[in-house]
């Protein structure tokens, strides 16, 4: 009994022995680095920084707000062919095929050799190449965000410094670009909004120097001066008799006229007064109107309904409150609903809220020998 147990002690004794043997010498040692690529790895799927709490959707490729677009793909449409399962990184389509129905090859051949060696540096190449686009236009989104975030800063340190009427400007003329993300479009009204209030809409003299009235002066003489209505000067001054000013006061003044921007898509009209925002107001489009879009002069402006047959005190009519005019059948005007603003489906033609219409009737110019028209322009 003796010897059997010595038998099977010595023989698991070789089987361990031999396994140890085969492990030390058939071990390949330690696998190589993955290739590197501007510093990453490859097989990395780097996530460039971003600003807390946003997601891809918030940072759309797209060419700063502040210069031209070179014509660059935009980092949003590789980034939905990731979200797809599609990652350039993964696509072999430049490979060599081992998909059904092709035809069986002899890989190890020499005549096959060369042609697989340059089919697979091929979907090599295309790989390598497709992923530094990719990395470009991670890195191009992520820079012109950071741009923006960049200009903000710098508008808020300046406004800060006292610039109003400076930083006021430059944001202005990037309000509508089209390059701007949802949250960024948001960020940049808001703070327009307060810049026209204090600038245009205040009593301070940030644009004109005040305007001393003479004695005998009226205000609509001095709306006329700076072609503006007088109603829009009355308001900001807090005038008590248009007819009757005191000689010497002092008056805030802005020189017009106003603009208007009518966005059939985005159901918005925005205010422009010499290059300088000046607010926006939602609207809806009637469902009878004919086709919108194009540049306009204000030709009148009533407080009755231009529609014939249409009294002026039928609360009913779209148009009964102010009616602006640009032609025969297209005016901007005011609707006691509400549900039709942003909406295509109400009665008139451009829709504005009652308070809303009443504050554009005070801004906007009407044609005449004695004053320049308000532009309006109506775009889809």
């Amino acid at each position: 009994m003796d010897s059997i147990k010595t038998a099977i002690v010595v023989t698991v004794l070789l089987v361990v022995g031999y396994a140890v043997y085969q492990a030390i010498h058939n071990n390949p040692g330690p696998s190589p680095p993955p290739e590197v690529a501007d510093g990453f790895p490859t097989s990395v799927d780097v996530k460039l920084p971003r600003e807390k709490g946003k997601s891809d959707k918030d940072t759309k490729g797209v060419a700063p707000p502040w210069a031209k677009s070179n014509g660059t793909a935009t980092a949003g449409s590789s980034r939905a062919t990731d979200r797809n399962g599609d990652s350039p990184r993964g696509s072999r389509s430049s490979g060599v095929r081992d998909g059904a129905g092709d035809e069986p090859r002899d890989r190890g051949g020499p005549s096959d050799a060369p042609a697989d060696r340059r089919s697979l540096a091929s979907g090599a190449a295309g790989r390598e190449a497709t992923a530094s686009s990719d990395e470009e236009i991670r890195r191009a989104s992520y820079e012109v965000r950071q741009r923006f975030r960049d200009m903000m800063a710098e508008a808020r340190r300046r406004l800060d410094e006292g610039a109003l009427a400076e930083v006021h400007l430059q944001l202005s003329r990037v309000f509508e670009d089209p390059g701007l993300s949802a949250e960024e479009s948001r960020e940049l009204a808001d703070l327009l909004d307060q810049l026209a209030g204090t600038v245009i809409y205040s009593r301070q003299h940030v644009l004109e120097p005040p305007h001393v009235v003479r004695s005998g002066e009226t205000l609509p003489q001095i709306a006329q001066r700076y072609n503006v209505p007088w109603q829009l000067l009355f308001k900001i001054n807090g005038v008590r008799d248009p007819e009757r000013l005191d000689p010497g006061r002092q008056l805030k003044v802005v020189r017009g006229p106003f603009d208007a921007v009518v966005s059939l898509g985005r159901y918005e009209l925005v205010l422009m007064l010499g290059g300088y925002y000046a607010g926006r107001f939602p609207i809806g489009i009637g469902r009878d109107a004919p086709r919108l879009e194009g540049k306009y002069v204000v030709k009148e402006k009533t407080s009755q309904s231009p529609s014939p047959g249409a009294a002026a005190a039928d609360r009913s009519s779209p148009a009964a409150d102010c009616w602006i005019g640009l032609t025969e059948r297209i005016g901007i005007h005011g609707t006691s609903d509400l549900r039709n603003l942003r909406r295509s489906d109400g009665r008139g033609s451009i829709l504005l809220g009652q308070r809303d219409v009443e504050d554009v009737f005070d801004i906007l110019s009407a044609d005449s020998e004695l004053s320049v028209g308000s532009r309006v322009t109506i775009k889809r």
